[in-house]
């Protein structure tokens, strides 16, 4: 399955359903919307296949959106559907809610198709991974599962010890007992209308029923029943066999399943209180003691706990990465968990002698592609039983969610922070009582800020000669004045190609990894633009750092580069141009 999204929307407006497609592609760039303008169409091509969400307006003639979703739900009841209206009121919201729809927003500017795009990309994602995991758990996966054999009286004739864990009792007390000792009355018709049915000339010899079985202790057990009847070769019937599967655990599974989706999708609340509560979930999924989402920098080494639900865990501490289970996650890309340590001979791990943790599971948590950290789950004591699928599923499900939810908020930072950045050069540029020189200074210092750089500037290239003309600095390796060979400098490319070059790790980077910027002068991250007079490159704007950024150069980032290098170029243009007006 590719990672495209088909999108159906429902609107009687041609002009709004237009729009709507065209900022859904733009802005979901996996997002393919296919645009009706009834619900009556609308089911037509749900039924030809292929649809992975539906957006619907409220107000449309014939059939209204909330009775388009309860149409929906009665075949689809899973399937995402968004309620997308201008027609907002309390009452629509409630029954929207009430007919279980994904999501209800109104349109209310052209932000409103960012959140939409973004709820229908993590919906989907989220309706294909629970999907996926319904479709791998089939109901007999291996011979570990309770298995029973009845005589064609009802009578146990055999069982395995799954099936004995299963109920708690001895094999002595169920071999020669009738099933009814173990399933409710209910179940037992249920299972003779099979037989009896696989009996008849057109019945199936096998089936799945839904029985519950009674413990020992009296406890009723909700199960999956794969009955199969057995035939002598003359045709009689010999009995049947059985495998159970106890469904307790994937309904408790599927409820903390819902309540993870509620907490993901809760735009009422801020990322960390989203995350913590998320973590929180795991924490009582798992029945551990600490969760935890920690930030790992595999270059220094260090293991910092960022947010902790747990009582013994203080949030900001940072501890050696070597001394901790979270380094056998770091490039796994799977959940590693253990729910023993000495018996899954860890015992003499740096973490269990440091820590003392018998009981682990943690997932690496990427943003962007690029490494972040884990969320990871802990306790002193070690559990009876190892995790299950179900529970390293949700595990997974959870560092999929706070990946999401902390990129959101990376992406509004870094919204704010352009909203910010782009204010600042405009107040700067616009101060005409300062001198160029002051600008310019301003101007770098103010771009270095933003870039989280130490080294701001402005050079004055000349053949294979390059000067810090203007320079706004948190370090004094370099001073303005200062010379150097353009070969011993990260410009050197960006003057050849005359186009903007970044790289947020330059040891990491062939270009520069073996380049004097590096190697003799020891500055871990660069970027730079060219800057121009008459048509020519007169020098660069760069900015640099001895430290190695936390990840990429963003793509505005870039352009606040290349925009603070278009004016210094224009400003040492205007000077240029009014000498030499001067001189004539």
């Amino acid at each position: 399955m590719d990672g495209s999204i088909r999108a159906l929307h429902v609107d009687d407006d041609p002009a709004f359903a237009g729009l709507t497609a065209e900022m859904l592609e733009t802005k979901g760039d996996r997002i393919s919307v296919e645009t009706v303008s009834s619900a009556g169409e609308g089911l037509e091509l749900l039924e030809s296949g292929g649809i992975d969400c539906v957006v619907s307006d409220y107000d449309m003639p014939g059939m209204d959106g909330i009775e388009f979703l309860e149409t929906v739900r009665e075949g689809y009841p899973e399937l995402p559907f968004f309620l997308f209206t201008g027609k907002g009121s309390e009452a629509v919201a409630a029954e929207a809610v009430e007919a279980d729809v994904t999501g209800y927003i109104q349109k209310s500017g052209t932000d409103t198709f960012d959140l939409l795009a973004s709820r229908i990309q993590s919906e989907v994602e989220d309706h294909r991974i629970t999907t996926s995991y319904r479709q791998y758990k089939t109901v007999i996966d291996s011979l570990t599962d309770p298995v029973y054999a009845v005589d064609e009286h009802g009578v146990f004739v055999d069982v395995n010890t799954a099936f004995l864990d299963l109920i708690g009792h001895d094999e002595s007390e169920v071999i020669g007992s009738h099933a009814s000792m173990l399933k409710t009355p209910e179940s037992i018709e249920r299972v003779e209308a099979h037989i009896r049915e696989a009996l008849s000339t057109e019945g199936p010899n096998e089936a799945l029923l839904e029985v519950d079985v009674v413990t020992a202790e009296g406890d009723t057990v909700p199960c999956e029943d794969h009955i199969g009847v057995i035939e002598s070769e003359d045709g009689r019937f010999d009995g049947s066999v059985g495998v159970l599967r106890d469904v307790s655990e994937r309904e408790r599974s599927e409820a903390y399943r819902r309540e993870l989706y509620d907490v993901s999708s809760r735009m009422d609340l801020d990322t960390e209180t989203r995350c913590r509560r998320m973590l929180e979930l795991g924490r009582q999924r798992l029945d551990l003691a600490d969760a935890k989402l920690v930030r790992i920098d595999a270059e220094s080494g260090t293991h910092e706990t960022v947010i902790a639900v747990s009582d013994g865990t203080a949030e900001g501490q940072v501890a050696d990465l070597s001394e901790t289970y979270c380094r056998r996650v770091v490039g796994t890309g799977d959940p590693v968990a253990f729910h023993d340590a000495e018996a899954a001979g860890w015992s003499d791990d740096p973490a269990y002698e440091e820590y003392g943790h018998a009981c682990y599971v943690g997932a690496e948590v990427a943003i962007e592609d690029e490494p972040y950290g884990t969320i990871c789950f802990v306790d002193e004591d070690p559990r009876r039983l190892s995790f299950s699928d179900a529970e390293l599923t949700f595990v997974d499900l959870i560092g999929r969610a706070i990946e999401r939810d902390l990129e959101r908020g990376r992406a509004e930072e870094d919204l704010e922070r352009r909203k910010e950045a782009l204010e600042r050069i405009h107040d700067t540029v616009s101060e005409r009582d300062r001198s160029h020189e002051e600008r310019i200074r301003r101007l770098l210092g103010l771009c270095r800020e933003t870039l989280g750089a130490e080294y701001g500037v402005m050079s004055r290239v000349q053949g294979d000669e390059y000067r810090f003309e203007i320079l706004d600095a948190t370090g004094d390796a370099v001073e303005e004045g200062d010379e150097l060979p353009l070969a011993e400098t990260g410009c050197e490319r960006t003057v050849a190609e005359a186009e903007t070059k970044a790289a947020a790790r330059l040891g990491e980077d062939p270009r520069y990894e073996d380049q004097p910027i590096h190697t003799e002068h020891g500055q871990e991250c660069y970027i730079g633009t060219p800057i121009y007079r008459d048509g020519e490159v007169y020098g660069t704007v760069c900015f640099t750092s001895e430290t190695e950024r936390d990840r990429s150069f963003s793509e505005w980032e870039r352009v606040l580069v290349e925009l603070t290098g278009q004016w210094v170029g224009y400003t040492i243009q205007q000077r240029a141009d009014r000498k030499a007006l001067a001189r004539t």
